[in-house]
């Protein structure tokens, strides 16, 4: 009994049915493409519409046969298939190589294996954001097994498809248009497909009308087209075979088509950078759209009302930061070269984080300065300041320090200003409260100019006005609760002892019940 598992038996199977279908279809489209002199355009056509991207030759204006109607489909979408559809030509190399085969040596002539480019975590992540399956799926041993099947169904089993033998020479001779056109057919492919990464680049987008998320959507495109272009850099290895004037001719056809698609990835990835900062741009408008509403505001002699909730700007950063840590194998790379050109794009502040994680901590940095320096004239009242800003510092550095992204931004590498802004706060809001139970003047029977009177005007005061205030983190509410509690009672009962007050209008633990409804706003 076969020791070979059922199921991975059929799979293999199935994958091996698969692949020779597509050697013979794709050997059909070659045959047809070379009928006409220069190549039959409509064979690029008729292979991209069985790719599913047919739409790709809408802007291209060699091609005046394009389809009149383009699909309904969002950008994202659009990027997807096209990304498959660039895996699945790159991989019609692997299907090609059976072409080629020397049958008398049972190997393939000019072409190693597809070797595994990306392993482990970064590949599979990549692969499943396009919709591609991942590769560690599939052995090498199983591959190149299929590879090595393939050759032997469509030729040793097929007389008729085997190279003429009769000498070396002739073998080559009768390949060489084989390989000719393979090369040609695919560079033309290429040609057309790749116009979809000029018009992903230069796409433009009107933050007014279409709002900010279809600036995310084209990054993400932009994203999505040039990690797919990465990847098949590496496996473009065309077949090619001797005489040295064929070889020439096809070595030619891959060195112009690695070149052309090196350089729209270095133009998608351009791009992105750009979309990047044009994203981080229209984040630090706002607040200068801000600043302009409040000098507009004081000139009219009109009060706009502050909150203490979370800012806008806080929330367009943190959703930006979000997205970058999300694709991060993908936006990386970008930031890593934005890097290396150093004054001229971009210098990272921060050494022992990469360039990603430098330029996060950077931008949550730079709103948290901005947010403090506009807070001076935002809020005339400095408890609602700081609690202002602590709720702000408090959401960037909970999203910082996320830990379900990776790689994990050190908590060192995050300032600290949660800390200081809790203090300040805790010391300008509870300062003039307990400052009260500090009055050295007499304790005239609790009448209205004693202390303990002074002490329960101004705190019912505080409180009334703080209750409306909003912490929306309820953690960071029931720490302040708590620090506040302990600031006010420790202050309030100290004075009770030290002046033996026996008479209390309000007791230490109704004034921590108070306390309790702080922040709901």
């Amino acid at each position: 009994m076969s020791s070979i598992p059922v199921e991975p038996a059929m799979f293999e199977d199935l994958l091996l049915e698969e692949s020779e279908s597509k050697t013979k279809r794709l050997k059909q489209l070659v045959q047809e493409f070379s009928g006409l002199k220069g190549g039959d355009m409509s064979v690029v056509r008729r292979w991209l519409a069985e790719l599913g991207i047919e739409w790709v030759l809408l802007d291209d204006p060699a091609d005046a046969a394009a389809p009149a109607v383009k699909p309904e489909h969002t950008s994202d979408a659009r990027c997807r298939s096209w990304a498959r559809a660039l895996a699945e030509i790159v991989e019609s190399i692997r299907y090609t190589a059976p072409l080629f085969a020397d049958p008398r040596h049972g190997s393939v002539t000019g072409l190693s294996m597809i070797r595994e480019e990306e392993a482990g975590h970064v590949a599979d992540q990549g692969e499943e954001r396009l919709g591609i399956f991942p590769r560690r799926f599939l052995s090498r041993g199983l591959t190149n097994k299929l590879l090595q099947n393939v050759v032997n169904k469509l030729f040793w089993s097929n007389p008729e498809s085997l190279p003429h033998t009769s000498s070396d020479e002739e073998d080559e001779e009768s390949n060489i248009p084989y390989q000719l056109q393979f090369a040609r057919f695919f560079q033309e492919t290429m040609l057309r497909m790749l116009s979809f990464v000029d018009d992903t680049a230069a796409s433009e987008v009107d933050v007014r009308s279409s709002g900010v998320q279809a600036q995310y959507e084209k990054l993400s495109a932009l994203l999505g087209v040039r990690y797919a272009l990465s990847k098949a850099l590496p496996q473009i290895r065309l077949p090619s075979c001797s005489p040295r004037s064929a070889r020439a001719q096809v070595d030619r056809v891959q060195g112009d088509v690695i070149s052309l698609l090196s350089a729209k990835a270095g133009k998608a990835g351009e791009a992105a950078w750009s979309t990047m900062e044009e994203i981080w741009t229209g984040i630090k408008e706002w607040l200068k759209e801000e600043d302009g509403d409040r000098t507009a505001a004081s000139g009219t002699q009109q009060s706009i009302q502050r909150s203490s909730d979370v800012h806008k700007a806080t929330l367009s950063v943190v959703t930006y930061i979000t997205f970058l840590r999300a694709n991060y194998w993908t936006v990386a790379p970008i930031v890593s070269s934005a890097a290396c050109h150093g004054e001229y794009v971009y210098v990272p502040r921060f050494e022992d984080v990469p360039p990603l994680i430098s330029l996060i901590i950077e931008m949550a940095s730079c709103i948290e300065d901005k947010l403090a320096v506009n807070s001076v004239s935002l809020f005339p009242d400095q408890s609602l300041r700081f609690l202002f800003l602590l709720n702000n510092a408090h959401f960037i550095r909970q999203h910082l320090l996320c830990p379900f992204y990776f790689p994990v931004i050190p908590e060192a590498a995050v300032p600290r200003r949660v800390e200081g802004y809790m203090e300040s706060y805790l010391k300008v809001s509870c300062a003039p409260v307990l400052s009260c139970l500090l009055d050295p003047a007499p304790q005239c029977f609790g009448g209205p100019s004693s202390p303990m009177s002074k002490f329960e005007s101004e705190f019912q005061k505080t409180y009334s006005t703080q209750k409306l205030w909003k912490v929306p983190d309820p953690k960071l509410r029931k720490k302040l609760r708590k620090a506040i509690t302990e600031k006010i009672i420790s202050g309030y009962t100290k004075f009770i002892e030290d002046n033996r007050v026996t008479t209390l209008r309000v007791s230490p633990q109704e004034i921590k019940e108070m306390l309790q409804e702080l922040f709901e706003g």
